[in-house]
């Protein structure tokens, strides 16, 4: 038998084995980054940053619909209504439709109404400021279009 062959029954060379764990590692290693992370309680920056995808997700409703919406919020939770020509109903989108409680402790400053229209007017008096409070402290601006999130906060 020549160095350059092998018999059948020889088993497995170290480089072929080498070659499938690190296979194995890159597949495992894109699983767990494809799996949802458990984090502890939510933070004020997280809040804000669903609170920020729901404006934004509200606007294409209001945009959609071509009817005016509303958010209405305190220290515990937020909620979108839309309107049907004669009182505020539930939305039909899903993800709008419910309350949205806070929970870990986190805090929305204050309390109100803003109006979302289709004409994308500004809230009256000027860009809408909400400070979520808890786990830190997070500040989400909303101009009638966007809802951005203020840094250095």
């Amino acid at each position: 038998m020549t160095a350059a062959t092998r018999s059948r029954e020889a088993g497995v060379t170290l480089i072929e084995t080498l070659v499938v764990l690190a296979i194995l590692g890159t597949a495992v290693g894109a699983a767990m980054l494809a799996l949802p992370q458990r984090n502890s309680a939510p933070t004020a920056a997280r809040e804000a940053q669903l609170l920020q995808a729901r404006l934004t997700r509200a606007v294409e409703a209001s945009l959609g619909a071509l009817a005016p919406l509303r958010m209405r919020w305190d220290a515990r939770g937020y909620s979108f209504e839309q309107w049907d020509e004669t009182d505020w109903q539930a939305l039909a989108v899903p993800i709008l439709s419910a309350r949205h409680e806070f929970t870990g402790g986190v805090t929305l400053e204050g309390e109100g109404e803003l109006r979302i229209t289709p004409e994308l007017l500004p809230p009256e008096g000027g860009p809408l400021r909400l400070t979520l409070q808890g786990g830190g402290a997070a500040v989400l601006r909303f101009d009638g279009y966007a809802a951005t999130l203020e840094t250095g906060t």
